[in-house]
C-alpha cells in the first residue's frame, strides 16, 4: 500500500452537493458546490476526468472551507463544448464571479494545474492562492507545450479512445449499466486511469455518461469524446497562456506545487527548485507517490490546501 493511502474514505459528502449551473459562451457549466465554512476554494479536474476526482480529498478536507468542482467543457454534467484551450481559463474566471467566490485558492490537477496557472497570470486580482498537483506546469513552457503536442497527435487520441471507450454512446440505461460494468475494473487497473480503484472508477463513469442536449432521451455518451481531446490540445502554440513553470514566478500569492515522485509529470529537475529558492511564496510538496495522488494520497493534497489556505489569510 502507498504512502498516505486513505483506507475506507467517506464519500457520503458528495451527497450533499448542490449542482448549479454557470452560463458561459456555446452552453453552460455543471458547478457543484460541496459546502464547508471557511474561505473559497475551487478544484479543477484534468482533461478526461470528471468533478468526482476529488470526492476523496473533499472528504479529507472535512467541511474546513467552501470547496467547489466544476466539470470543464465537455466533460462530465457540463453542456458547452470544447473548442479550444484558450476558453477553459475563460470559463473558470467565470465560475469565480458566477459563484461569488472571495480571493479562492484555485486547485488544478494534472493539466488542470496549466489551466488554474493560465487564471492566475492573467487575473492575479481574483484569487487568494495556487495549487497545482503532479501537473505538468513544473516544467518549462517549451517542455509542456511539446507534451501537449504529443497527447494532441491522432495515434494518442486513438489510443486513449479505445483504451478508455471516449466517446462510446448507448440508447438506454440497460446499455449503459452494461457499459459502466465492464469499464470499471479494466479501467481501474490502467496507470493512465484517473482512479485506482473499481468504487471510485464507477463513479467517474457514472458521472461522465450523460444524455446529450438533444438526443433521445435514454441514450448516452461517455464524455469526454475524441473530438474534446483534440480541441484541448490543437495548437497548443498559439494558446494566450503558455502552462508552465515561468507562470509561477511571476505570481505574488501563495503557491503550492505538490509533486508525485512517480506521478505522470515529472519532477520539474533542477528548474523548479531554482524557482522555488528564488520565490519564497512558492512551496513545494514532494510525495513519494505515483499517478493516483488524488486517491492514494488525499490527505497530503489536502494538507497542501489547507497550508496555502494558511498563508492565504496570513
Amino acid at each position: 500500500m502507498e504512502p498516505g493511502r486513505r483506507v475506507g474514505v467517506d464519500r457520503s459528502s458528495r451527497m450533499s452537493e448542490q449542482e448549479r449551473r454557470v452560463v458561459v459562451p456555446g452552453g453552460e457549466l455543471a458547478v457543484f458546490d460541496h459546502g464547508g465554512s471557511g474561505p473559497d476554494v475551487l478544484l479543477v479536474h484534468s482533461v478526461c476526468h470528471s468533478s468526482p476526482v476529488w470526492d476523496d480529498v473533499i472528504a479529507a478536507l472535512g467541511g474546513q472551507a467552501r470547496l467547489v468542482t466544476v466539470d470543464l467543457r465537455g466533460h462530465g454534467h457540463s453542456t458547452a463544448p470544447a473548442g479550444d484551450v484558450d476558453e477553459i481559463p475563460a470559463d473558470l474566471v467565470r465560475v469565480v464571479e458566477a459563484l461569488e467566490l472571495r480571493r479562492p485558492v484555485l486547485v488544478g490537477h494534472d493539466v488542470g494545474g496549466g489551466f488554474v496557472a493560465a487564471v492566475a497570470a492573467d487575473r492575479p486580482d481574483l484569487l487568494g492562492g495556487l495549487v497545482v498537483v503532479d501537473s505538468p506546469v513544473v516544467e518549462e513552457q517549451a517542455a509542456v507545450r511539446a507534451l501537449v503536442e504529443t497527447v494532441g497527435a491522432e495515434t494518442i487520441v486513438e489510443m486513449l479512445t479505445q483504451r478508455f471507450g471516449l466517446g462510446q454512446t448507448g440508447p438506454d440505461e440497460a446499455s449503459r449499466e452494461a457499459f459502466v460494468d465492464a469499464r470499471s475494473p479494466v479501467n481501474a487497473a490502467d496507470l493512465l486511469s484517473p482512479s485506482p480503484d473499481e468504487a471510485g472508477l464507477r463513479r467517474l463513469l457514472e458521472h461522465a455518461t450523460v444524455t446529450e442536449p438533444g438526443a433521445p432521451v435514454g441514450s448516452w455518451v461517455f464524455r469526454p469524446t475524441p473530438a474534446t481531446v483534440r480541441a484541448l490540445t490543437r495548437d497548443p502554440g498559439a494558446a494566450a497562456f503558455q502552462p508552465g513553470r515561468e507562470l509561477l514566478a511571476d505570481l505574488e500569492v501563495p503557491v503550492a506545487v505538490v509533486i508525485a515522485s512517480n506521478g505522470r509529470n515529472g519532477t520539474g529537475g533542477q528548474g523548479l527548485l531554482d524557482l522555488a529558492a528564488a520565490h519564497p511564496n512558492v512551496q513545494l510538496v514532494h510525495l513519494d507517490t505515483g499517478p493516483h495522488s488524488l486517491y492514494t494520497n488525499a490527505d497530503d493534497v489536502a494538507d497542501a490546501i489547507r497550508e496555502v489556505l494558511a498563508r492565504r489569510d496570513s
